[in-house]
């Protein structure tokens, strides 16, 4: 166990050295260095999480945001007297969002 970690430590400086962003990743995937397919794989595997990733995005952006939208629109419904600036801050919220 200790020479594993001596040599994972090496690894790890190595990679470093060569410019490789989170070294660290590559201890459990360290196969993919050497063989294609393996770095294939660990490529296909980063894609489908990439995409899932996307996919909850949009969810969020769409669902979430709608649902934000709605409540803001009934606050403006139940205290008429602060819908503009409830409208003036939802707009301002959007500017910072869009920049």
């Amino acid at each position: 166990m200790e020479n594993l970690d001596t040599l994972q430590q090496d690894l790890v400086y190595l990679l470093r050295g060569a410019g490789v962003a989170h070294p660290e990743i590559w201890i459990n995937q360290a196969a993919a260095l050497i063989d294609k397919k393996e770095a294939v794989e660990i490529r296909h595997e980063l894609n489908l999480r990439r995409q899932s990733l996307r996919e909850r995005m949009d969810y969020n952006r769409e669902v979430v945001a709608g649902n934000a939208k709605a409540e803001i629109e009934d606050l403006a419904r139940t205290y008429p007297q602060y819908a503009e600036e409830i409208l003036d801050a939802v707009g301002r919220y959007q500017e910072l969002l869009s920049n």
